[in-house]
């Protein structure tokens, strides 16, 4: 039986509207937009807290920062409430949620953020976070999107850094083109959450964004962990998983999957069954996972891989497993 712990998630709540033209747009003549609760933090949230009550995991999830005072944040509220996620630490405030337009075009999507330069997420400061008991086993989960952000990513950075050695610190990339003014600046911000969290977790298409040069797997993540980190997980899409600590390179196959129309939330419960696996394996600070083997990291990455099939197959009601 695991022992009681609590995942802490750093907040990043966007209202996302999604904006689809499938015919010439007339001045004045109305289009349809769908309106969607998003932000990867959100949804990293209540996979967790879904895959902690499919368990017997003795966890919680809490999260932190500052949300929005608007129906936008109300709803992130209402939902926290239904999901059984802890929001005592939350500070509403008077700023706007964070806006996302998201337009779908023939062959690609485009993503504007019109309040980019001010939200409730820039608002963060270290006054509203609070001191983790020293006590609980703990889990820090943290963004790229609310780290880049100015002002507040310093802080942010700051409130990890006190917490790095006491808890088991996991940094999403997540990289934005759209927010990042300088991609060299934002590489460095990178180096600097290497440096303070156990776990850097990245994906192809931030490895794309950020790191174009790069000619091999190691030479992309080697540095994160001589910066400090002990794990580095790269996902592939539908491909594989890859990763990266002391015991060397370790790939993953993903298993097949046919009838899938609906990858939203993959990504959110492979990071929802990866932490769970820390967690029944008692890996909650840097040095238990630094001392974690081998085979206890393919445990983990392989819980994870489980969890994002298992929710593409309860959303998609035709799908299997096999090829496509």
């Amino acid at each position: 039986m695991s022992a009681p712990f609590t995942i802490y998630v750093g907040n990043e709540v966007v209202a996302d509207m999604h904006m689809t033209v499938r015919a010439p747009v007339r001045l004045y003549q109305p289009t349809a937009v769908e309106y969607h609760l998003g932000g990867t933090h959100v949804f990293n949230a209540a996979s967790i807290a879904s895959q902690i009550a499919r368990t017997s995991l003795k966890g919680k999830v809490s999260v932190l920062g500052t949300i929005s005072q608007d129906v936008f944040g109300q709803h992130f509220m209402d939902n926290c409430a239904e999901l059984g996620i802890k929001t005592d630490h939350v500070i509403r405030i008077p700023e706007s949620t964070l806006i996302a337009i998201v337009t779908h075009g023939e062959h690609n999507n485009s993503f504007y953020f019109p309040n980019a330069a001010s939200n409730a997420m820039l608002e963060t400061r270290r006054e509203h976070l609070p001191d983790l008991p020293a006590d609980e086993h703990k889990m820090l989960l943290m963004q790229g999107v609310c780290s880049a952000m100015k002002p507040s990513g310093r802080h942010w950075l700051e409130y990890a850094q006190d917490s790095q050695d006491s808890s088991l610190i996991i940094y999403d990339v997540n990289a934005r083109p759209t927010l990042i003014k300088s991609i060299p600046a934002h590489c460095k911000l990178v180096d600097k959450w290497a440096a303070t969290s156990a776990v850097i977790k990245i994906s192809d298409a931030d490895v794309e964004a950020l790191y174009p040069e790069s000619r091999t797997f190691e030479q992309t993540h080697g540095r994160f962990l001589k910066l400090g980190a002990a794990l580095v997980v790269e996902t592939r899409g539908g491909k594989s998983v890859r990763t990266l600590s002391r015991h060397g390179v370790q790939e993953f196959d993903i298993p097949p999957l046919s009838g899938i129309e609906d990858t939203v939330g993959a990504g959110d419960n492979f990071m929802a069954g990866l932490t769970g696996a820390f967690a029944s394996k008692g890996i909650f600070t840097p040095q238990q996972l630094a001392d974690a083997g081998k085979s206890d990291i393919a445990d983990c990455v392989q819980t994870g891989i489980s969890a994002a099939r298992d929710h593409l197959l309860r959303m998609n009601p035709n799908g299997a497993h096999g090829p496509v």
